[in-house]
């Protein structure tokens, strides 16, 4: 009992009201065993999450990893193209200053003449440019 005057007007959820019937053990039993089985549900969910989580930077740091990797990789490519291409130009140039406009008519007229659509093969190459020589 409290002493007087400071007893709360105010229900409390803890003890059941005057008109309240008394809680029953197995009824107060059972929400505690439901409450222990969310309880340990949620332990699971939130461990599950944490492992997720963890898994999934894990992932994320391969894949920048394997990013940079790609990126080196194009840059590569694209110098190594570059240099081909520089190279194949330089080719054409100098092919361009050592022959005369007519001589490469003439060479013109003969990988016509060889159909580059259609496969030749190396010897026949050959034949056909010994032919043109003589």
């Amino acid at each position: 009992m409290d002493p007087p005057g400071t007893q709360d007007s105010r229900p409390s959820p803890f003890r059941p009201r005057d008109s309240e019937p008394p809680v029953d053990a197995a009824y107060v039993r059972r929400i505690a065993a439901r409450t222990l089985l969310l309880q340990q549900q949620s332990a699971r969910t939130r461990e599950d999450i944490r492992r997720t989580r963890r898994e999934l930077a894990r992932v994320q740091d391969d894949l920048r990893r394997e990013l940079v990797l790609l990126r080196d990789e194009i840059a590569a490519l694209e110098r190594d193209t570059g240099q081909v291409v520089r190279r194949v130009e330089g080719a054409v140039a100098g092919f361009r200053r050592l022959v005369r406009a007519s001589d490469f008519s003439r060479l013109r007229e003969r990988v016509e003449a060889l159909d580059p659509e259609r496969r030749v093969t190396a010897e026949q190459l050959r034949a056909m440019v010994r032919d043109a020589r003589q």
